[in-house]
């Protein structure tokens, strides 16, 4: 059964988490770790 779609409101604050499958690093390097905040932003 798919899940409800999620809820966005305009302006909100969003807990964003990763983890790594199987203790594997979820960013190469610090350029993987901004290009990704850049993208969330």
């Amino acid at each position: 059964m798919a899940r409800k779609p999620r809820l966005h409101f305009p302006g909100a604050i969003y807990y964003v988490t990763l983890h790594g499958n199987g203790q594997q690093q979820v960013f190469f390097d610090d350029t993987d770790r901004t290009r990704f905040l850049l993208l969330i932003q």
